[in-house]
């Protein structure tokens, strides 16, 4: 049977291409293309690897030898674990210096993920200052920098980038963010409540508060008591403490950085 002409065919179709479209992202006529899938001729040996680039898979696939792989979903509970796999895994590869089949690199990745979960101290990294390339990982994230060029210098001079790690430095803000964050879903506050747990001051509270409302970490609504009003708090936006966790975790990292990696690469 034609296996490779009829595969050639269905993978066209299925990527919707013509005959002659294929054909010239091949390098060959529309001609031999039809010849291919109606079985009158065969491509060549050297052709065939650029037709399973075209298409992205195996010539083993286009042989018939080898099944289309699908990629199943994955639980919401488990993506941060699966992006953190994946990252290593790709990280591995840049400290590969020859080609390794899937099963070694998924096994180089493995031991560098536990090598890092009983070293705290340790590291991988690549870096390529100049032709924007960045990433690095440790036991608790994984970091990726697509722009170490000029346009990251330029973030020591961002006075919005300043005026939020002031916000992080600041006791008070710190101490109202961590109370709101204890409670998450659970409750709402006034100022005079968060000085209280906080123990801190409410005018201390109030100046935090007004700072957690600005970067819309809490809400605010006004309650009419009837001889009075008052201002209640709310957490809000809880998903953009993924970025605070980092800088967070970044920021204890260099203020004990060890030079100690388990890979890098500059």
């Amino acid at each position: 049977m034609n296996y490779i002409g009829n595969n050639i065919a269905v993978l066209r179709k299925k990527n919707g291409m013509t005959q002659e479209e294929l054909a010239i992202k091949i390098g060959v006529s529309a001609q031999s293309v039809s010849k291919w899938e109606n079985g009158t001729n065969m491509p060549d040996i050297s052709v065939l690897p650029i037709i399973a680039e075209v298409f992205d898979v195996s010539i083993d696939y286009i042989f018939g030898r080898e099944t289309v792989k699908t990629l199943s979903p994955i639980n919401l509970s488990e993506i941060a674990e699966k992006a953190y796999d994946n990252f290593l895994l790709t990280v591995s590869r840049a400290f590969i210096d020859c080609e390794l089949s899937e099963e070694k690199l998924l096994s180089n990745a493995k031991e560098t993920k536990e090598y890092l979960k009983e070293h705290p101290s340790v590291q991988t990294a690549v870096m390529k200052i100049g032709t924007s390339c960045g990433v690095y990982a440790n036991k608790d994230l994984a970091v990726i920098w697509p722009n170490m060029d000029s346009e990251a210098i330029k973030l020591f001079d961002n006075k919005d980038c300043i005026e939020f790690i002031k916000c992080l430095a600041d006791d008070n803000f710190r101490a109202v963010m961590k109370y709101q964050l204890q409670n998450a879903g659970t409750m709402s506050y006034t100022a005079a409540s968060a000085a209280k747990h906080c123990n801190i001051t409410v005018e201390q509270a109030t100046n935090a508060l007004k700072l957690l409302n600005k970067y819309m970490f809490a809400s605010k609504s006004t309650v009419d008591l009837g001889d009075e009003k008052v201002d209640v708090y709310q957490l809000r936006a809880i998903y953009k403490m993924t970025l605070v966790y980092v800088i967070m975790s970044l920021s204890a990292k260099l203020a004990k950085y060890e030079e100690s990696y388990r890979g890098f690469c500059c």
